[in-house]
């Protein structure tokens, strides 16, 4: 610390400010000797700090869940998370040569499929480490907007219908600018390569908007129209020229 010559140890908890650049050199640590947490800004209250490479976090779920998982079915949840990023081309891997990394952690959560509770796990970036701020705006349907949908389609008597896409933001457009991450260490990959994004993941600021956009050019490569007035809502006509479809 700039106010004393001692030497003390800690341990990044988190990011201690806003994710902004204004508080991005805010962090929460902990004395790896006392266990005592503060927050702590770097450039202003610390003289002299090493940066070292970040590596992967785990995180146990919470405790109000009301199921809890053995590590073996948190090693599960996270290995396949780490497949489907394999399967969809997430990442590319390169050589480590001493490229600026952003943070990872794993969030895990209680997820119900076939009426059992199982682990699910998602790899997810810490975008405020990125100093670079990206366009994250997308467009929200309004409550208006979801009024005229319904009211059109029961007076159509089209049926509605919802979908969930998986792993969404992993299915997203090609990012435009270079990400490295340390590989996490389920990965079992030696600390001589890194991982290069692909793909706006989760924790990115801009992840929503490119899936946004992604969803949006694959609906007009089906020759659906966007609203000009709400940009969530799309338009279908067919060979008559009759409103055959609505999507928001």
């Amino acid at each position: 610390m700039k106010d004393s010559d001692d030497l003390i140890n800690e341990k990044i908890i988190n990011n201690g400010g806003k994710s902004t650049v204004k508080y991005s050199s805010w962090f929460n640590v902990k004395n790896t000797d006392t266990n005592d947490q503060i927050c702590i800004d770097f450039k202003n209250h610390v003289s002299n700090w090493e940066n070292v490479s970040p590596e992967s976090v785990n995180v146990s779920l919470d405790s109000s869940y009301s199921v809890s998982f053995s590590k073996q079915d948190i090693i599960n949840a996270k290995l396949k998370e780490l497949e489907l990023w394999k399967t969809f081309n997430v990442y590319n891997i390169v050589p480590n040569t001493g490229q600026k990394l952003i943070s990872t952690r794993w969030v895990l959560t209680e997820k119900t499929v076939d009426d059992m509770k199982v682990a699910k796990a998602r790899l997810v970036i810490r975008g405020f480490d990125e100093y670079n701020l990206q366009q994250s705006d997308s467009p929200t349907t309004s409550k208006d907007t979801l009024r005229i949908f319904l009211a059109l389609s029961s007076s159509k008597k089209w049926q509605c219908k919802s979908i969930d896409v998986k792993s969404a933001f992993l299915q997203g457009h090609a990012i435009d600018r270079d990400i490295f991450i340390a590989p996490p260490i389920e990965s079992n990959m030696s600390d001589d390569f890194l991982w290069k994004l692909n793909k706006s993941v989760y924790g990115l600021t801009d992840a929503p908007r490119n899936w946004y956009l992604t969803v949006k050019d694959s609906l007009s490569s089906l020759d659906l129209k966007q609203s000009s007035i709400d940009k969530s809502l799309f338009y279908y006509y067919d060979e008559n020229k009759v409103l055959s479809g609505l999507y928001i």
